[in-house]
């Protein structure tokens, strides 16, 4: 069942909060020692290609699973009962996509980096597979137990995938191996997992669940096309050097986003399940927001006064431009911003225009990246970067304020009594 909430709200979403800015920043410690040890130790050029088949990689692999485990999440925290029908639900899509994503990942990849050794964007994409797997189970422990087991399991996927890469490296300092390797380990870790997630098979989902499906892949994966085909892009036209510079500095920016992701995470069930009238509930995101933006504003800030430092700390060999950690720094006022607005939207049930938003973001980046990357390199892509994240958040508050001052927030015992009969079939256990 679900936990209850804490006589002491704040004390216990700080506690929630510490549980997951933990997870992600073992997480992304995890995933910068690894961008460490691989740009010292694999050959010169290497990593490049790495970073334009994670661009790929990771794309393909949010246009097709993205939804999952924000589903999981969802239905799982207004259905706690049946959380191994919706796991299973989940992992039969995720089983019967991943042909397909091997088709992309091979099309993809020949046609934007045709230099590319196309078995390894095969490997990664078969690890990805791995990740989004371990990632639904994360959703269905936070939906039932809160967000610090569901913190723990992601670290520790994490940890095992970075020990992997790392040990990899080490033996033989060579690309192929370490892809190799880092796939293994997270296939290990996968089926662990698995093993310890008892009666969960594979089942068919119904319709309404699909749609419910479709409804948030849209957006999620427009999102995380948007963040990550920037590096492809800027692979395929700059070439190796500026794409690894920009890889760098994208995850310095990351580092400092770490709370802001933690933030969204915390409170993510609350805004999309929790009940109360629309008008206060805006109130409350505006609570957020204003710390959110505080912190964004302070963290652009470092990042301008750094940039010198920190530019030099990078291989010569990248050529970083220090206007990259400005303008990449502008986009984390508006990153803590983003995340509960597009929530919220999805508890007010405005799952279409949450979808709209992120889509229109998406498609402005893409325009842009093909526009200002062949002028101005990784710098025009960071340009881009920041004006589809505007795009995003102007569309996301303007459809809270023009369509969800009024409307009532789902309850989870209110989404389990409209629930039509053709959506609660085969959920039983």
């Amino acid at each position: 069942m679900l936990q209850k909430p804490s006589a002491n709200v704040p004390r216990h979403l700080f506690r929630e909060f510490a549980a997951t800015l933990a997870g992600e920043g073992i997480a992304l410690a995890s995933s910068v020692v690894s961008f460490v040890v691989l740009v010292l130790i694999i050959p010169k050029g290497e990593y490049g290609e790495y970073a334009g088949i994670l661009g790929i990689t990771t794309s393909i692999g949010a246009l097709a699973w993205q939804a999952l485990p924000m589903v999981v999440l969802e239905f799982t925290a207004r259905s706690p009962d049946h959380w191994r029908s919706h796991l299973s639900y989940a992992w039969f899509l995720l089983a019967v996509s991943f042909p397909l994503c091997l088709a992309c990942t091979a099309l993809l990849t020949r046609l934007m980096i045709p230099s590319a050794r196309l078995w390894i964007a095969l490997v990664v994409v078969t690890g990805d597979l791995s990740l989004w797997l371990t990632h639904s189970i994360a959703a269905s422990r936070q939906a039932t137990t809160g967000p610090r087991l569901a913190a723990k399991v992601r670290s520790l996927v994490a940890v095992v995938r970075a020990m992997g890469l790392i040990i990899g490296a080490l033996v033989a300092p060579r690309l192929d191996v370490v892809v190799i390797a880092s796939t293994a380990t997270s296939w290990t870790a996968a089926l662990w997992m698995i093993k310890r997630t008892a009666g969960v098979g594979i089942s068919r989902p119904s319709r309404g669940y699909f749609k419910s499906v479709l409804s948030y892949q849209v957006g999620g994966s427009a999102v995380s096309i948007q963040e990550e085909i920037d590096k492809t892009f800027v692979l395929r036209i700059s070439g190796e050097n500026p794409a690894a510079s920009y890889a760098a500095v994208f995850r310095i920016f990351q580092v400092l986003a770490l709370p802001l992701r933690a933030l969204a995470g915390t409170l993510h069930t609350r805004l999309v399940v929790k009940q109360g009238s629309g008008k206060e509930a805006i109130r409350q995101l505006l609570r957020v927001s204003t710390v959110t933006t505080l912190y964004g504003c302070a963290g652009w800030l470092a990042l301008t006064l750094l940039s010198g430092p920190l530019t030099s700390a990078l291989p010569d060999r990248f050529g970083t431009d220090r206007r990259l950690f400005v303008v990449l720094g502008a986009i984390l006022p508006l990153r803590g911003l983003v995340p509960h607005a597009a929530n919220l939207l999805v508890g007010f049930g405005l799952r279409t225009q949450r979808a709209v938003a992120q889509f229109s973001g998406c498609v402005v980046a893409i325009g842009l990246y093909v526009t200002l990357i062949p002028r101005q390199g990784s710098l025009g892509a960071a340009i881009a970067s920041l004006i589809a994240e505007a795009t995003v958040l102007s569309l996301l508050w303007g459809f809270l304020i023009v369509l969800g001052g009024d409307r009532p927030r789902h309850s989870s015992k209110g989404s389990r009594r409209r629930r039509p009969a053709k959506h609660r079939r085969g959920t039983a256990d």
